[in-house]
């Protein structure tokens, strides 16, 4: 599994298992995955590489655009988006009243917006922002996600580190 504290995906999937199953379901699966002989090396890319060089057979919780990569370039893994229900990891994109390119800014996003650049982004593997832009994985409206208050779990963000340090014997 990604580190929480270095994935921003690994640390949502702990606060919707959090928000969907409860502080003692979600602590008790880690512990059972940890009693699995889990392994916690570090963010996205680290905990995936173990499955792709056949020493692990799963990663919990990976970045599935990586992993779906992975897969389209011929690595012999499948992807699995839980009918339970799954989270999703949302990254903005904003231009800052400080920047000192405001026009540079402005065209780079109205690319990345543009029919080239979401189709860059959806040959990635990652969500296109735009629903008209055919993607290469599930999308919104094809995932059960699960619903929570995610500033709820942030405001907790060290709470919920310690507590999965805890289990895995990491330090700070």
């Amino acid at each position: 599994m990604p580190d929480p504290a270095q994935s921003g995906a690994a640390f949502q999937l702990i606060t919707g298992l959090l928000a969907s199953q409860g502080e003692d379901a979600t602590w008790s699966l880690m512990q059972q995955l940890k009693d699995n002989n889990m392994i916690v090396p570090g963010p996205n890319a680290r905990a995936l590489n173990p499955v792709l060089q056949g020493a692990k057979s799963v990663v919990f919780g990976a970045v599935d655009y990586i992993a779906l990569g992975q897969q389209a370039d011929g690595e012999a893994i499948e992807v699995v988006f839980p009918e339970s229900g799954t989270v999703i990891a949302p990254r903005p994109m904003m231009i800052f009243k400080s920047t000192k390119s405001p026009d540079q800014a402005k065209a780079f996003i109205d690319f990345v917006l543009s029919d080239a650049g979401q189709e860059r982004v959806a040959q990635s593997y990652l969500m296109p922002a735009r629903t008209d832009i055919p993607a290469l994985r599930p999308t919104l409206s094809e995932l059960n996600l699960i619903q929570y208050d995610e500033a709820q779990y942030e405001a907790r963000r060290e709470d919920i580190l310690q507590s999965f340090r805890a289990i895995f014997g990491q330090s700070n």
